[in-house]
Formats: structure tokens, C-alpha cells, sequence
């Protein structure tokens, strides 16, 4: 279906310059000329299906097929390429943008308002309305209007999301956006599933609240549902980010953990930006966004003495406002919840405290970490009362004996333990 209306598209194209170069006659009557052609093929592309679920129009076809055109068959775009003799320059009516290594077009807002409209001034308010927020070509991520400050409206180029490159391009069924600057995320995978967590009985009952949250929302529009806010807060390994990870696998959810570094930036309105990016791919997929060290973002506004301080407060606002908006879960975690603005802690569905765990959830955690061994002449109670870690620590002891015997056939003893264990705390400038 994609290469028919491509096909499609090549003979409007001709059409349109047939009329503006040599006054043929133009069709008026789009599905005429694309009746005309007749599609063959009976496969249902991803293409046609995002088409017929979002019931695009005439023109709104046509605008999804010019931005998909440039990566499926560029060259109906060597049009564009032709000078105007009487200003030596190519025609700016064209629009568009070139790239000479390697060679590629991206088209403009202009391009569009040629090919659809043929450049007719009263067409524009249309024009602007099939690329506002609120239409399905925008809202739904289908299409991405790079804006700059630099250029005016009809200059802005016109580009398919990546989304849409890997589903309709590439034929992949599962969209899993790449780590950059307007997307700085990536999975949180943990080998843990949530039956496996040692959690104390307080966590556990917090998190039955979030998982018929997610039951109830992959039954239903969260749209109408509203999204959920949770924060994780206690001290570091007690499991924030092994939690989130695990409510992932058990409802099959993509969970990224945010890089907040990428996001905040000294300059003015760019961390807004960066925030506008990330919740607009995000948005209408049901992915668990995982802020970690959230307090570096979701700080408490102050009073504003400098300019730096409302523009600080304005970001902090900005934020709350896309977190409410966002209709899946987002869990933001953090070492330092005092510091968080009291704003959010206010609209937070659930709060859940991560602390160390007892006596006896860590000589769970030791006995579900340690290696496939006989650990039954070690007295994992006394190492768990001597040696108060937090489960990221256990972990990581754990690891330490795994990779030490490997290879070995040896059993491990109180003596491996207890080297493992002081080596953790030289970590952290202690001695056992």
C-alpha cells in the first residue's frame, strides 16, 4: 500500500508542476487522480493501518507521504533541483532543504504548502491547522515540525518521527527509541522478576496499588483513567530501580530510566525543551519513565531573588506539568526526598520508602544472591546482624564471589564472606 500511494504521489507531483509550469489543467479532485491508480497489492502495511486508525484525509495523507517519500523513493524530489532562470537560484516556492553528501531532501513547511495547496495564501489557515499539536499528524508522533527561532514558519522542515521510520521504514513491530538528545533514555533491564524481590511486607502493599493501576490501564484508555505518579525514596541499593524494572517484565512494559543529566541545560528555555521531547515520544505508549536522582530535576522552587531563580521556578513548573499530563506511570526515585518540591510530593499517587532491610530480609537477600553452593556451614544470620548492607551491597558481594569462583570447585566459606563483605565497605571508606 506505502508504494502504491508513492506511486501516487510521484504522478500528483507531476500534475502539479504540469500545472504551475506549463497551465495544464490541474485535478482538483485528489482521489480522482489517485483512483487512477489502482493498488495490486493486498498486504495491510503498517502505512495503511495508521491511515485508516486515525482516518487521515486527503491532505493529511498527503502530507505523511511527502515527509515518507525522501526515504523510500528520494529521487521524485529531483524536481526541486531546477533553477529559475530569471533569478539564477532555485524557485523558493519549492521549499525544502538539500543535502549534497550524502545526497538527501528534506522537505519544508513551504514544500508542503506548494505541492498541497500550489502556493494559494488563502489555503494557509488550513495549513496550519493540519500541523498544529492537535492534529493526529503532530499529536500522535507521526510527524515532527523542527522548529527554530532562526527561520519563519513556512522554512521549518517537516520530518516522519523516528517511530515511524522504524515501524512503517523498517517493518519493526516493536518501537524502541534510540538514546539521544531528545529522547536520553534507555531500557531498565534487571534479570529479577517481581515474585523473586525481597521486599518487607509495607513495600509490597504499596506496590499492589501500583500493579492494579497497570492492570486496570491495560484494560481501558488510560486517558480516561489518568496517569500514576509514584516515588521511590530511601537510601541507595534498596531496590528503587530493580522495582521499577521488575513491574516492567511482569506486564510486559518498557521501562527507561531517565538520564537527567541530558535533560538539564544552562541555557534558557532548552531544558523545557529537552523535557517537551522526551514526553511527546513517550506520550500514548504505555511505558514506565524512570526518573533516578529525580531530586536534581524536581527540586524545590526558592524565592526568587535573580532572574536564574524564576527561570529555575519556571522550569520546576513547566515539569509538574508535563509529569500531571503524562497518562502512563512514572517513577521518579531519589536519595534525597527533602529536597524535593513539595508540589509534586502533593500530586504523587503513592509514596514508598525504601529502607534497609531487617536482619532477616538480608540473610534472604544473601541466600537468593549467593552462587548455586552449599552455604550451609556458614551462618548467613550472624554475617546478616554484623554486616547491615542494603540489597544493591549483598548484590555486589555477591557478584564479587561469582566471579572469584568461577572456575573453582570450591566450596565457599565464612572466610569468602567476610572478605567479600569488608571489601564493600572499603568502598565506602569503612573498615569491618
Amino acid at each position: 500500500m506505502l508504494y502504491h500511494d508513492i506511486n501516487w504521489l510521484k504522478s500528483f507531483i507531476k500534475n502539479r508542476l504540469e500545472f504551475y509550469f506549463k497551465g495544464e489543467p490541474f485535478v482538483t479532485n485528489t482521489y480522482e487522480l489517485y483512483n487512477q491508480q489502482k493498488n495490486t497489492s493486498e498486504e495491510t502495511d503498517k502505512y495503511q493501518k495508521i491511515c485508516s486508525e486515525l482516518k487521515f484525509n486527503i491532505e493529511e495523507k498527503l502530507i505523511l507521504l511527502i515527509c515518507l517519500a525522501p526515504h523510500v523513493k528520494p529521487e521524485i524530489f529531483d524536481f526541486l533541483r531546477i533553477s529559475n532562470s530569471e533569478i539564477k537560484s532555485k524557485f523558493s516556492e519549492f521549499g525544502g532543504k538539500f543535502s549534497e553528501n550524502p545526497v538527501g531532501f528534506i522537505p519544508t513547511i513551504q514544500t508542503i504548502f506548494f505541492l498541497v495547496y500550489g502556493g494559494d495564501i488563502e489555503k494557509l489557515p488550513t495549513l496550519f491547522s493540519l500541523l498544529d499539536e492537535s492534529n493526529p499528524l503532530i499529536k500522535e508522533n507521526i510527524l515532527r515540525v523542527n522548529t527554530n527561532s532562526s527561520d519563519i514558519f513556512l522554512n521549518h522542515t517537516v520530518t516522519i518521527s523516528e517511530e515511524i521510520e522504524q515501524k512503517v521504514i523498517f517493518k519493526k513491530e516493536k518501537y524502541s527509541p534510540r538514546f539521544n538528545t531528545k529522547f536520553p533514555a534507555k531500557k531498565l533491564i534487571k534479570d529479577i522478576t517481581l515474585d523473586q524481590l525481597i521486599l518487607s511486607e509495607t513495600i509490597k502493599n504499596e506496590i499492589d496499588l501500583i500493579e492494579r493501576w497497570l492492570q486496570v490501564s491495560q484494560n481501558q484508555e488510560t486517558e480516561d483513567l489518568g496517569g500514576f505518579k509514584t516515588l521511590f525514596y530511601g537510601p541507595p541499593g534498596t531496590g528503587k530501580s530493580v522495582t521499577a524494572s521488575a513491574l516492567g517484565i511482569k506486564y510486559n512494559i518498557d521501562v527507561y530510566r531517565i538520564d537527567s543529566s541530558q535533560l538539564v541545560s544552562k541555557y534558557i528555555g532548552e531544558t523545557e525543551q529537552n523535557l517537551k521531547n522526551l514526553f511527546d515520544i513517550a506520550s500514548n505508549k504505555n511505558w514506565i519513565l524512570f526518573f533516578d536522582e529525580a531530586d536534581s530535576l524536581f527540586s524545590k522552587r526558592t524565592e526568587v531573588n535573580t532572574s536564574n531563580d524564576r527561570f529555575a521556578n519556571q522550569q520546576t513548573n513547566y515539569l509538574l506539568q508535563l509529569v500531571e499530563d503524562y497518562n502512563g506511570l512514572v517513577v521518579l526515585a531519589t536519595n534525597n526526598k527533602p529536597n524535593m518540591d513539595k508540589a509534586f510530593v502533593r500530586r504523587f499517587s503513592s509514596m514508598i520508602f525504601f529502607g534497609v532491610p531487617n536482619n532477616l530480609e538480608r540473610k534472604n537477600l544473601w541466600e537468593s544472591y549467593l552462587p548455586n553452593t552449599n552455604t550451609d556451614q556458614i551462618d548467613l544470620s550472624a554475617i546478616s546482624m554484623k554486616y547491615q548492607f542494603s540489597g544493591g551491597t549483598i548484590k555486589s558481594a555477591c557478584d564479587f564471589l561469582k566471579l572469584k569462583f568461577f572456575d573453582d570447585h570450591l566450596k565457599i566459606q565464612t572466610n569468602d564472606l567476610e572478605e567479600a563483605c569488608k571489601r564493600e565497605l572499603k568502598k565506602y571508606g569503612k573498615s569491618g
